[in-house]
């Protein structure tokens, strides 16, 4: 039976009220080189890919509609005015994207939602679109960047997941996280999709939507004679070298430790990867560890903590002074 292609549709709904008017050239900016990140990534993942871009203000419009990002694609001059008919974008994209055929392949859609502020002058019924968010089909994904916990809650009240949404601040700073973000997040969606997840409720943390079946078709076990756990049982934060050494009674090995992810931690190129699972205890590790937290195998990035659902996450430690807290775990290679 021949394989289906992966098709993914990617929906960018940009705010372009008067608020985001200082900034709305750089978003432009951003929202090219994102379909140029999303071209690359279709074609690393020999996965189709078409992308389609909204904006919305007083109303919303359709700039781009399900275009292959391998073709040229062109955003004109988007100007930014008026209120926040956040509602109305949501609502247009998703009916519109709900009228592709899906007669060959495996389709997914992705929608991001990017705002500055809160809705405030949309006219479609919320309550027949609250009914549709809720309702979604297995093959859709709702995701947004908001400036704040309120904003955060109110689309959470229309279905949006919680881990599907990230707070931003309309600055440089802010400019700058998304990018990041939302190239880890569809680099994490990709790989997802090989696995045959067709969906995400932790866009921008990842893994929770990975079971053991997921993993064991792109990662190796560990044999469980190999490593062994140790815990920080002190009421300060210790080394890990010495915790090690106290611990398994042998000498610290560089790179033979690795620490659980308990805060965001920048993680470097070099450094390997292991998951455990919560319920079973087994550890996988390969390079493709990285690719299901959606990291880049050259390139140094933020990994924030979030919701891993069964599995903790660790990290080798390239040094011997690396502070280890109250109740951390290390995975120690014998």
């Amino acid at each position: 039976m021949t394989k289906q292609l992966l098709k993914n549709h990617v929906a960018i709904l940009l705010d372009t009220s008067g608020s985001m008017s200082s900034i709305i050239k750089q978003m432009q900016k951003v929202l090219e080189q994102r379909i140029e990140f999303l071209r690359k990534k279709s074609l690393e993942f020999n996965q189709e890919t078409r992308v389609s871009i909204y904006t919305f203000n007083n109303r919303s419009e359709c700039v781009v509609y399900d275009t292959d990002v391998t073709r040229p694609i062109d955003l004109g001059n988007i100007r930014a005015s008026g209120q926040t008919a956040l509602l109305d974008c949501l609502d247009q994209s998703i009916r519109e994207l709900e009228l592709l055929p899906e007669i060959h392949g495996d389709h997914a859609y992705i929608v991001y939602i990017l705002s500055d502020g809160y809705e405030n002058a949309s006219v479609v019924n919320k309550a027949s679109l609250l009914q549709k968010l809720k309702n979604f089909k297995d093959n859709w994904t709702i995701a947004a960047y908001v400036p704040n916990m309120d904003a955060a809650l109110y689309l959470q009240g229309y279905g949006v997941p919680k881990g599907n949404i990230e707070r931003w601040d309309a600055d440089k700073t802010g400019i700058d996280e998304v990018e990041t973000t939302f190239d880890k997040s569809m680099t994490t969606y990709m790989s997802n999709r090989q696995l045959g997840i067709r969906s995400s409720q932790t866009v921008f943390s990842g893994l929770q939507d990975v079971n053991s079946t997921n993993v064991t078709q792109v990662l190796n076990e560990v044999s469980k004679n190999s490593f062994e756990i140790v815990i920080n049982e002190d009421v300060k934060a210790l080394w890990i070298r010495d915790i090690v050494e106290s611990k398994t009674k042998k000498k610290y090995v560089k790179g033979n430790s690795y620490y659980e992810l308990v805060k965001n931690e920048h993680v470097q190129p070099s450094k390997n990867i292991m998951i455990q699972n919560k319920k079973n205890g087994k550890v996988y590790s390969g390079a493709n560890a990285r690719q299901l937290l959606g990291l880049p195998s050259n390139a140094e990035v933020k990994l924030n903590v979030g919701d891993y659902g069964e599995w903790l996450v660790y990290i080798q430690s390239s040094s011997h002074n690396r502070n280890v807290i109250p109740k951390q775990r290390i995975l120690v290679l014998k």
